[in-house]
């Protein structure tokens, strides 16, 4: 996982959360990267981040890159 890839991530985020109920965050296993993304996601968004952790192993790495990628492309940097 890199910026570039937090970026389109938020961008993807961005364009549908006004058009669906629910986003759906996975990866092949599901325990590490999803979780830390969807963590990042749902803080941005306002959501319930406890129930994540409780169930995964959240990736740091991938959720800093994706809470610090939201935080710049929120302040239109």
């Amino acid at each position: 996982m890199e910026s570039h890839d937090a970026v389109k991530i938020w961008e993807f985020v961005q364009t549908y959360r006004e058009k669906v109920g629910t986003i759906v965050c996975h990866c092949e296993q599901g325990m590490s990267r999803s979780p830390a993304a969807a963590i990042a996601l749902a803080e941005a968004l306002g959501g319930d981040v406890e129930v994540i952790r409780a169930d995964s192993q959240p990736n740091e790495y991938v959720y800093r890159l994706m809470r610090d990628t939201i935080a710049q492309l929120s302040r239109g940097s």
